[in-house]
């Protein structure tokens, strides 16, 4: 964001190559924010305990003006499979492919992004962190000329109601986008972990023990953050099931949301052979 206002970003003490900030160079942290030192984003490898910073470009998954919905769904199982391999994992990188794929999906479909980047850690405690951000113009800017918000905070609060975000896609039933899965992934950080969104400039945030919490943000594009145990992730079919359907049923009551989740919300990643 600073690079894109054309604003010089200094930093001190990162040509250390020990501890975290050696860890943060080779993830690509810091070039992401335009500082030129350690590698780039994209450069890292990545592996069983952590994903780096990587660019999905709306090159790669536009065709003719259209999200190409499958190569999101590809995408994000190759990108889950890196921190999950193995069959033995199917489970977490099920849950957490399916929490990628929704998340990008709202930034090319309501931000109008040229590109957003993921990043995503796995830690010994069984739990799982992905982090997705992007440059564009955030929920406030997105709901309010549809939903008739008028501050930052209805429209963000708004955004994780299920059937509220939702977007019509000519000629795809399947791939419809209902408005379901931002609210899935918020639900699964509330019931697993923590869950996190800062954008046009407000920060949002909630875990299963606290309510949640706006406060003010200087990041005009939106970042979401989410952070699961995957100790029961062996159930995600049946998790996301019972999210859907608490969903639905909070949709009957809220005024202008769909009342049916489209059927990829409803349904986990159909892992491929790559």
């Amino acid at each position: 964001m600073r690079n894109k206002k054309g604003l010089n970003v200094n930093i001190v003490g990162h040509d250390a190559n020990i501890g975290t900030v050696g860890y943060l160079k080779h993830l690509g942290f810091f070039r992401f924010f335009g500082v030129r030192t350690g590698k780039d984003v994209d450069e890292a490898m990545g592996n069983s305990r952590y994903l780096p910073f990587t660019r999905i470009k709306r090159s790669q998954i536009m065709w003719k003006g259209h999200v190409m919905q499958e190569e999101i769904d590809l995408k994000s199982e190759r990108l889950a499979k890196v921190i999950f391999p193995g069959d033995d994992n199917i489970g977490p990188a099920m849950m957490l492919a399916y929490s990628i794929r929704e998340i990008i999906r709202n930034s090319f479909e309501h931000g109008f992004v040229d590109q957003c980047i993921v990043t995503a850690q796995r830690w010994a405690t069984g739990e799982a962190e992905i982090a997705i951000a992007d440059e564009g113009i955030g929920i406030f800017s997105s709901l309010a000329p549809k939903k008739n918000y008028s501050t930052p905070e209805q429209a963000i609060s708004a955004s994780l109601l299920p059937g509220i975000s939702s977007e019509s896609i000519k000629d795809d039933v399947k791939w419809s986008n209902t408005g379901f899965g931002l609210y899935v992934v918020s639900e699964l950080g509330k019931r697993y972990g923590e869950f996190e969104m800062t954008s046009s400039s407000r920060a949002l945030y909630f875990d299963k023990q606290n309510s949640p919490v706006i406060s003010n943000s200087p990041m005009t594009g939106t970042f979401v953050k989410l952070k699961v145990s995957t100790k029961d992730a062996d159930c995600f079919p049946n998790i996301l099931a019972q999210i859907v359907s608490d969903g639905e049923k909070m949709a009957e009551s809220v005024p202008g949301a769909k009342k049916s989740a489209s059927k990829m919300s409803k349904t986990p990643m159909a892992w491929s052979n790559q």
